[in-house]
């Protein structure tokens, strides 16, 4: 599985308790700065287009779950800088 480094905003997202409704979502991210429905759409539906992220219904909602675990994504981040070190 290829991965791209995230955003602060996108990691936040993936950092929540699953699954995670669009309006728990973005209560979260506007403790750090005001969200637009418009933009909060865009964000979650780049992480759900790059695998990052899948998407499904509860009631009229939809709910999301992080499809690459916290460890996995650490291990891709930090990997350039412990190749590094050899």
């Amino acid at each position: 599985k290829k991965l791209n480094r995230l955003p602060e905003a996108e990691l936040t997202v993936m950092a929540l308790e699953p699954p995670v409704p669009t309006g728990a979502i973005r209560t979260r991210l506007e403790k750090e700065r005001p969200w637009n429905l418009s933009a909060l759409q865009t964000l979650l539906a780049r992480l759900t287009e790059r695998g990052f992220l899948s998407v499904g219904k509860e009631g009229r909602q939809n709910v999301y779950t992080p499809l690459v675990d916290e460890g996995e994504y650490l291990a891709f981040e930090n990997a350039p800088f412990l190749e590094g070190r050899g």
